[in-house]
């Protein structure tokens, strides 16, 4: 299991775009991009990877089952829901 901090993260929007842990730990800071859409797109981006990353955990868990089992897909989505 890989570790990093806790989501969720949050985003605070200035003149650069920053992502914040709940802990108030700087995770990113997003700047120096050609617009601010592209600025503010980067940086939600970011702050959902703990979600992204839960997602796709739970997803790897769902292949391995189903690989070393005879459970459906949705046996499977169902216990690990």
């Amino acid at each position: 299991m890989i570790n990093h901090t806790p989501g969720p993260w949050k985003m605070k929007f200035s003149n650069i775009s920053q992502v914040i842990a709940e802990n108030g730990a700087l995770i990113a800071k997003c700047n120096r991009l050609d617009s601010l859409v592209n600025l503010q797109a980067n940086a939600l981006l970011i702050a959902q990877a703990p979600e992204l990353f839960r997602i796709v955990e739970r997803l790897s868990l769902l292949a391995d089952g189903l690989a070393n089992s005879n459970s459906s897909a949705e046996e499977m989505a169902t216990r690990l829901a």
